[in-house]
């Protein structure tokens, strides 16, 4: 009769492969939650893109408008220095309450888009109100998985005297 060594066989014992198999599983999971936030953060990006280019259309058309359909002492026949609501709608329009204005971004309908304009006087330490030039600012903002992102650009736009 024959004798079988045990000590010459070659091969992995139980314990070796539930090891391998749980280091294998923890890479694996690691490796899908990488490609699952980093597709969530393309998403997020590309609707902040798409914000941002809102926003800046949005201050291109008021730049190149009528400065007197744009300034606050047209609407109201008063100077001040305090923020008013501006959107469009066959016209320029200005109100001192939130229009609550809508746009779409990329596939979030009904999305906000806040525009503001205010006077800014230049030397206000002169005593002497003065209405250099409005102070316009842009707010796009959007819903996403529970969470409001926000784009906000800003720029000054002087009349044409």
């Amino acid at each position: 009769m024959m004798k079988v060594s045990l000590k010459s066989e070659k091969g992995f014992t139980l314990l070796e492969m539930m090891v391998a198999i749980i280091i294998f599983a923890v890479v694996m999971i690691g490796g899908l939650s990488f490609f699952v936030y980093g597709r969530s953060d393309i998403s997020r990006e590309g609707h902040r893109r798409a914000a941002l280019e809102l926003a800046s259309q949005r201050l291109e058309e008021l730049k190149a408008a009528d400065y007197s359909k744009i300034e606050p002492y047209s609407c109201y026949g008063v100077y001040d220095y305090a923020v008013y609501y501006i959107h469009y709608s066959d016209g320029w329009y200005v109100e001192d309450e939130d229009p609550n204005e809508t746009v779409d971004i990329d596939n979030l309908t009904g999305q906000s888009i806040i525009t503001t304009v205010q006077y800014e006087d230049v030397d206000p330490g002169d005593g002497i109100a003065s209405y250099d030039y409005l102070i316009v600012k842009v707010t796009v903002s959007w819903d996403e998985k529970g969470v409001t992102n926000n784009v906000t650009l800003t720029t000054l736009i002087g009349s044409e005297v």
